[in-house]
């Protein structure tokens, strides 16, 4: 699995992050985080219903909060016969089997669609240049902007 670091280096290249409108490695690592699938589990930690974690032993499997609470002090052994759906006791937690993890913590797709929703939105910000060497059209470049993030827009399969 990439770490948060490795996802934004490859967030930056997705995103020409180095061209203008530029986007900072602090763009890129709030991006990488807001594209985060789910935590890696954690002890006497807080979690609220819907919230998604992966097993810190990792197993395969994602796990849904169901019952809100605060999870034990050692990470539960999960299942050993998993199925989607099967509940697992945590301290006051209760997790529900959510089927089979992601390969991958972070959606760099998704990340890469807002990237470019960020670069757009700058340019908005920008008023056309020219002079005798260049002539800048940023509605061109927001245009522009909007035609790649299209390309990495996410999609739901119900």
């Amino acid at each position: 699995m990439k770490t948060r670091e490795q996802i934004a280096l490859d967030l930056a290249r997705m995103c020409s992050a180095d061209r203008q409108p530029v986007l900072s490695s602090d763009d890129l690592l709030t991006l990488v985080d807001e594209s985060q699938r789910g935590y890696l589990w954690e002890p006497e930690t807080a979690y609220q219903v819907d919230d998604i974690v992966f097993p810190a032993t990792r197993s395969g499997r994602i796990f849904v909060c169901v019952l809100a609470g605060i999870s034990g002090a050692t990470e539960p052994s999960w299942t050993t016969n998993p199925y989607k759906g099967k509940l697992q006791t945590d301290g006051t937690c209760e997790w529900a089997d959510d089927g089979s993890a992601w390969t991958e913590r972070y959606d760099v797709k998704r990340a890469a669609w807002r990237g470019w929703l960020l670069k757009a939105q700058r340019c908005t910000e920008f008023a056309d240049s020219k002079d005798e060497s260049v002539d800048i059209k940023m509605n061109q470049l927001y245009e522009n902007c909007l035609k790649t993030a299209e390309r990495y827009r996410p999609y739901n399969i119900y």
